[in-house]
């Protein structure tokens, strides 16, 4: 419970995206494909900022609550599900745009 309570700041995930730009010459990818990567790439930075900013607030309204009351620890059950949800819809975009990417690419790329 700790590691969800102690002070904590919002860290961008890196794109799953940024590697296949970082070899696109060598993967030989098109100037239309690379345009379409690079908006992919933006895609998932803007929800990672998002989720990771919602995380952030659920996490700041736990501690929160613990202030104001002090038998509990602010992380309930249910708060504890809603930080964990945010993580995972983060897997998820992350997921999503590797796909996303993967279905723009050749398939000898």
């Amino acid at each position: 419970m700790a590691s969800y309570m102690a002070s904590s700041s919002i860290a961008i995930p890196s794109s799953p995206i940024e590697q296949i730009l970082t070899d696109a010459e060598a993967l030989g990818v098109t100037v239309e494909q690379r345009r379409a990567l690079e908006e992919i790439d933006l895609d998932f930075r803007a929800e990672a900022i998002r989720l990771g900013g919602e995380r952030e607030l659920l996490l700041i309204a736990a501690r929160r609550s613990a202030t104001t009351d002090p038998l509990l620890s602010g992380l309930t059950a249910e708060c504890l599900k809603e930080i964990e949800a945010k993580a995972l819809e983060l897997k998820l975009a992350r997921l999503q745009a590797f796909e996303r990417a993967r279905n723009i690419l050749f398939s000898d790329q």
